[in-house]
């Protein structure tokens, strides 16, 4: 996926969605690389620029690749885990009921635990820290407007092949818990 999906999608939400959204966004980086083609590096700063998206809030960073690529905005809130939970919950009550979108990337997990990644920073979330920190986006958040599991290359070792796939049953197992019928 290189966003620029993710990237007209924002667009459209203004056209058709009466309140604004939150994009919760569980990556380990916090860098963005000026380049005119959408990518990885740079697509948050891009959605910065909507209307129509009232705050990125980032969980699991712990690494830069350059200090001068840093993201500072007043609309992205950046927390480093599990270890800023108490933090968490409070952004939660602030921004409880709105619309979200959820991006994982699978490099938000410990890469003693999920290595397939192509940037590896130590310290990241367990699965479980991720199974739990899901479930309380959506207590908070039940209406998901879209979804992203990125950066997994399982090609590089098969047997972690397990890892996005339980993650993806996480997030469709949270949506049904949360349906209304």
């Amino acid at each position: 996926m290189n966003y620029s999906e993710l990237l007209q999608l924002a667009k459209g939400w203004g056209n058709f969605l009466s309140d604004r959204i939150i994009i919760w966004r569980l990556h380990c980086k916090n860098t963005i690389f000026e380049e005119d083609e959408i990518n990885h590096a740079n697509f948050v700063k891009k959605l910065l620029e909507f209307d129509s998206i009232k705050k990125i809030i980032q969980v699991g960073v712990r690494g830069i690749r350059s200090v001068s690529n840093m993201v500072f905005h007043d609309k992205l809130i950046q927390y480093r885990g599990i270890q800023d939970i108490h933090k968490l919950k409070k952004e939660l009550s602030l921004y409880q009921g709105y619309k979200f979108y959820l991006s994982i990337d699978l490099d938000v997990i410990d890469p003693a635990i999920y290595p397939s990644v192509d940037f590896i920073i130590p310290n990241g979330l367990t699965v479980n820290q991720l199974r739990a920190m899901l479930k309380l986006i959506f207590k908070e958040n039940p209406v998901l407007i879209g979804c992203d599991l990125v950066e997994g290359l399982p090609e590089k070792n098969h047997q972690y092949v397990q890892i996005p796939i339980q993650i993806l049953c996480s997030v469709l197992d949270l949506i049904n818990q949360n349906r209304k019928y």
